[in-house]
């Protein structure tokens, strides 16, 4: 009997621990992983969210204005949100409200189209 007692707590414990690691690994992705979205503003001008930055894109005829990517995977993001929503739509011009190592590197991620010049 006292086997069958012990196992029985053994498993009880064990689901328990292993319900607060999940919980506590759920909770450090998301930490990680900071919400983005691609928000629109008006006709042409949209809002980019990531966790706490944020950008602007602005359509226009020629293309697309892009303002602070934020970062080389952020940028990545958008990227992909502007292929998919405007499709063959180039990037004209990359609009830096300050510069600092991680918003300079993601030139490479947004800049690919057409070679916009970064102002």
């Amino acid at each position: 009997m006292a086997q069958t007692v012990s196992a029985i707590r053994l498993r009880s414990w064990t689901i328990i621990l292993l319900l607060i690691f999940g919980l506590s690994a759920a909770g450090l992705r998301a930490q990680r992983d900071p919400a983005r979205e691609f928000i629109k503003i008006s006709d042409n001008l949209y809002r980019t969210r990531n966790g706490a930055w944020y950008g602007l894109v602005y359509i226009t005829p020629d293309g697309i204005v892009l303002a602070d990517p934020i970062s080389t995977d952020f940028a990545g993001w958008v990227k992909t949100e502007l292929d998919r929503r405007f499709p063959g739509v180039p990037v004209r011009y990359i609009i830096y409200s300050h510069s600092h190592w991680g918003r300079q590197r993601s030139i490479q991620e947004v800049g690919y189209r057409g070679g916009a010049p970064v102002l």
